[in-house]
């Protein structure tokens, strides 16, 4: 009997060889290898005929179990296409930064030697003195430098004023702020020194902040130390004092102008013999033939400063040029 059971097992072997060639594959001598990847059972032979059954329980002897299932046949598989990968859309371009756009300075300005120490602008100054590395051309300036100093009205008609002095062929440089009296001016000499930056011509427009806070000496006192700090090898031109301001004009003004301003200007004129590098720019003159309105009895409008910067620009071609 053991014979017929060994005989008929490997008859079943032969058949499974037969019916399964598209879904096992001949391993060695008499073993068979299910096609049936990662089956719980295969079915074995081992070399002297004995069959086995592997199982995920152990290996169970075909002597115990003659009934093992055949092992399973599976179907070719359907190869499924691969899907058409979509293309990556492409990253939109980030837009470029506008260009910050800075302040437009003139002409002159372009091409300086800017004075870092300048303080901060809080509203009352002017922006940074500038020493142009080109000089203007023309005359009857012929490129000459010119340094004005002075305050919030220098300040309101500084860019018409560079704009005459360029056309005139002057090179100019300016340092103003709003408030600031004659020692401020004195500070400023100095420091245009020690830079190497105080031309031969000098125009100064300081004197009403003066004028509303001190005495009439005191004011001259400071007037000749400007223009001891000047020196004497330089071209001074003084720009002539004009105001309206009184406690009958505005009323929250205390001091009464007029007479003092004509005091400073006294002084100025004064001065000359002293100093004969000193010029007086008649300003008061301008103010009363052309009907300049003050705002505020110190300040002009735009008229006003156009006539003020004319003015400057017309003493240094008369008496300068």
């Amino acid at each position: 009997m053991r014979n017929v059971r060994h005989s008929g097992i490997a008859g079943l072997v032969m058949l499974a060889l037969v019916f399964s060639g598209s879904a096992g594959a001949v391993v060695g001598v008499g073993t068979v290898v299910s096609g049936h990847a990662g089956s719980d059972d295969e079915l074995q032979a081992s070399a002297d005929g004995a069959v086995k059954v592997s199982s995920a329980h152990g290996d169970t002897d075909t002597d115990a179990a003659t009934d093992a299932p055949s092992p399973k046949t599976s179907s070719t598989p359907t190869l499924k296409p691969h899907p058409t990968p979509k293309p990556k859309p492409k990253p939109k371009p980030k837009p470029k930064p506008k260009p910050t756009v800075a302040a437009v300075a003139p002409a002159s300005d372009t091409h300086s030697v800017v004075d870092a120490s300048w303080p901060d602008d809080d509203g009352s100054g002017c922006p940074a003195p500038r020493w142009p590395t080109t000089l203007s051309s023309g005359a009857p300036g012929n490129g000459r430098r010119v340094l004005v100093i002075g305050d919030s009205r220098t300040r309101d008609s500084r860019l018409s004023m560079i704009d005459g002095m360029v056309g005139s062929g002057w090179t100019p440089t300016v340092r103003c702020w709003g408030w600031k009296e004659v020692t401020w001016g004195t500070e400023q000499v100095r420091r245009a020194k020690a830079r190497g930056e105080l031309p031969k011509i000098v125009v100064i427009a300081l004197g009403i902040n003066d004028i509303g806070r001190q005495d009439a000496s005191m004011i001259r006192r400071h007037m000749v130390g400007l223009l001891e700090a000047i020196g004497p090898g330089h071209q001074v031109l003084w720009l002539e004092e004009y105001s309206t301001r009184s406690p009958k004009t505005f009323s929250n003004s205390h001091v009464n102008y007029p007479p003092r301003v004509s005091a400073f200007n006294a002084n100025l004129r004064d001065l000359r013999s002293s100093y004969p590098n000193l010029s007086v720019i008649a300003w008061v003159s301008v103010v009363k033939a052309n009907n300049l309105g003050l705002l505020d009895g110190i300040h002009y409008g735009k008229r006003g400063y156009r006539y003020r910067a004319q003015t400057i620009v017309n003493g240094l071609n008369s008496i300068v040029g």
